[in-house]
């Protein structure tokens, strides 16, 4: 019997050949270093208002805005390139041709920048247990703030991959004008703030919240890869079924958040999702192909219903905006806020603001 051994081949070849070139590339090299030279100059500082019984909080938020900087800004801003070469140079279909389908393709780039922010948090571990031995800090508070990071890297990281399989110039101007001057304020200091401000000990259930924000972060990054590949996938691939199951997967989770949470405006949140995916879902042409309809053909009459919400194109698209907004609607009325006519009005013009 053979012994098992881990080669290139157990790997996806789209996540072997992208993580050679991204650990190769001068763009990691640059910020990996830049990434020690920073936690050098942070632990140095923090030594320096140690031993002087000066106040080290401005160098302990500063390692973690450097840190953040890398994992929240700069690798999601490499993500949205991560398509680009293969769409300019006209080598997608050269791709396919290896039997990789589309959603292998998003899922090794993801994955492969998602590995490469890895690798920028564990060379920053050494940096993280030094800290410790200095000063009286909470290595656990620390460990789950770093967690915290990689969730809301792997979430931007997709949504970069996603945005970059977007042909037209002028969206990735407009992404890329966000990123600059809107993102780093919302994300760095907000979401990062959530993480690390100890906001998670004032809900009525801490610990199931945190489940079910990283559930919810994991439903998001396969929406975004999903989305990503339907936009470049041949057309008999059929993604919107996977799309909108999905985002009635994430509408689903509200209940959860709010009762875990406390707070009933989290289930706003849901508008984030449930917009987007119905302007896509809306704007999407049909696929005459037969293998995209003989999968439900063949289940019969609960097959044929399904299709009405899962075949790709506008058609069905009306019947799922028409249910996903009855779904919100439902959840918004059970789990949500005291509804003012201001609100009332908000939800009941919805679908027809959709259609």
């Amino acid at each position: 019997m053979p012994a098992f051994s881990i080669t290139n081949d157990s790997f996806s070849p789209m996540l072997v050949k992208e993580l050679r070139q991204g650990i190769k590339s001068r763009a990691f090299m640059f910020a990996f270093l830049l990434m020690q030279a920073l936690m050098v100059f942070c632990v140095l500082m923090f030594v320096t208002a140690f031993e002087s019984s000066h106040n080290s909080t401005e160098f302990d938020s500063l390692f973690w805005i450097c840190l953040g900087a890398t994992l929240v800004f700069i690798m999601p801003i490499r993500a949205l390139s991560a398509l680009q070469q293969e769409i300019k140079g006209n080598t997608i279909e050269l791709i396919f041709l290896t039997r990789l389908s589309a959603w292998r393709i998003l899922a090794g780039k993801w994955l492969a920048l998602f590995s490469q922010a890895f690798l920028l948090t564990s060379g920053t571990l050494p940096y993280l247990l030094l800290r410790y031995f200095l000063g009286s800090i909470n290595i656990a508070d620390d460990v789950i703030a770093l967690f915290w990071l990689l969730v809301a890297s792997a979430v931007l990281i997709a949504l970069g991959v996603c945005f970059s399989s977007f042909v037209a110039q002028w969206i990735r101007v407009l992404i890329y004008i966000f990123a600059v001057f809107v993102f780093p304020y919302f994300s760095l200091f907000a979401i990062f703030g959530l993480a690390r401000g100890g906001t998670f000990h004032v809900f009525p259930h801490p610990a199931l919240f945190r489940l079910f924000v990283t559930v919810c972060a994991a439903l998001g990054v396969m929406l975004c890869l999903v989305w990503g590949a339907s936009r470049i996938a041949p057309l008999a691939e059929n993604h919107a079924r996977w799309k909108r199951l999905l985002t009635f997967a994430l509408i689903g989770m509200l209940p959860a958040l709010a009762w875990a949470s406390g707070g009933k405006e989290i289930v706003f949140a849901g508008l984030f999702v449930l917009i987007p995916m119905c302007v896509e879902a809306l704007g999407e042409q049909p696929r005459m192909i037969p293998s995209v309809y003989a999968p439900f053909a063949r289940r019969g009459v609960p097959g044929r219903l399904a299709g009405l919400l899962f075949y790709p194109g506008w058609q069905s698209a009306v019947f799922f905006t028409l249910l996903a907004c009855v779904v919100f609607t439902g959840i918004f009325i059970a789990f949500g806020p005291a509804l003012d006519d201001h609100t009332k009005g908000l939800l009941a013009s919805l679908p027809g603001a959709l259609l």
